[in-house]
């Protein structure tokens, strides 16, 4: 009779102990299965990824199906795919227009989970000074996160600091050159365009001028790294032409360089095209100069504007036309051409 109740605790005591294993047992399983939806997720904002920077198939661009995965992703608890709905929303993809605030929210959350390229991109936020108070130190911290994760955005962005002493940064020209030579070769072609500047001009002791370093990456920046191509590295790569730097003198490439800078949305370049056709003098010479000039002009390059007043007032290769000419001689002054000024208060 005595063994009865010490029967009935001992049964208890087991009872209590199976519950207790059958909800670890539970729990367990319950976070295996939100690990599995998550690291689902991951991949398809990896392919979300893959559509936004035109890295599939063809290397086609598709921001609105990019927008779609990343929502889904998004939503299934993946910071990767909240990095990339917040870069639709800063790009306004959608028809809904930009919302920094947003953006923020998603990209603070998915910084602090350490995703390099929610980082990088938040560090823009805070060095531009978009929806935020302008903050470049704050800028200078994310970046370096981001660029030690090895995004090579990043580095771009810490590279551009250390050029001006920005952001709480001393003025390192060598160190802002091997940064931006990451990011060019992490297919950041704006990276690719800086180190051609670099070379270009040198700085001082600390970088010296290498012509021929300064036209290769030109030729990269031009031809195009990580699936984007840079209008204004085609310009300076035919300015290279033009000068002989680096690269033989040649005019038939200048052409050719100037007019794809043109092509691809660079008003600078535009206008350097429109400047070379105009010298060129030959009469279909000269209404290419005039439409080129005419792009640069509404792309608000100054020297377009006086490009497309001179042959406004002269005809060539478009109709003379004195009050037009007056108005994009007007423009070209506002913009900040002194040519153009003098012209045009006479």
């Amino acid at each position: 009779m005595n063994d009865r109740p010490q029967m009935l605790g001992f049964a208890l005591i087991l009872l209590v102990v199976s519950c207790k294993g059958s909800s670890q047992a539970a729990n367990t399983d319950g976070g295996d299965a939100q690990a599995a939806s998550v690291a689902a997720a991951d991949d398809h904002a990896r392919a979300g990824f893959r559509l936004w920077d035109g890295d599939g198939d063809g290397g086609a661009k598709d921001q609105p199906g990019a927008q779609k995965l990343f929502t889904d992703a998004c939503a299934q608890g993946s910071q990767l795919g909240c990095t990339g709905l917040a870069l639709t929303y800063l790009d306004g993809v959608g028809g809904t227009g930009k919302d920094y605030k947003k953006a923020v929210s998603l990209l603070q959350p998915a910084c602090d989970a350490k995703i390099p390229r929610a980082c990088s991109a938040l560090g823009n936020v805070y060095a531009d000074g978009e929806g935020v108070a302008k903050d470049e130190n704050k800028a200078g911290d994310l970046y370096k996160i981001a660029c030690d994760g090895g995004e090579p955005r990043g580095c771009f962005g810490l590279g551009l600091l250390y050029a001006q002493g920005h952001g709480g940064l001393p003025k390192d020209e060598p160190h802002a050159l091997t940064l931006m030579k990451t990011a060019c070769d992490g297919g950041v072609v704006e990276g690719c365009y800086a180190v051609a500047i670099f070379f270009r001009d040198g700085a001082g002791s600390a970088v010296a001028k290498s012509p021929s370093d300064a036209a290769h990456y030109a030729q990269l920046a031009c031809d195009g790294v990580g699936g984007r191509r840079s209008a204004d590295g085609c310009k300076l790569l035919g300015l290279f032409y033009d000068d002989g730097t680096g690269v033989p003198k040649d005019r038939k490439k200048e052409r050719e360089l100037l007019a794809t800078s043109c092509d691809l949305g660079s008003a600078s370049g535009c206008a350097a095209y429109g400047g070379l056709m105009l010298r060129d003098g030959m009469a279909a010479d000269r209404k290419v100069a005039a439409e080129a000039f005419g792009k640069a002009c509404d792309g608000n390059d100054a020297q377009g504007c006086y490009g497309l007043a001179t042959c406004e007032r002269q005809g060539w290769g478009t109709d003379r036309s004195p009050m037009s000419a007056d108005d994009h001689l007007k423009k070209a002054c506002d913009l900040g051409s002194a040519s153009a000024c003098r012209e045009y208060r006479r």
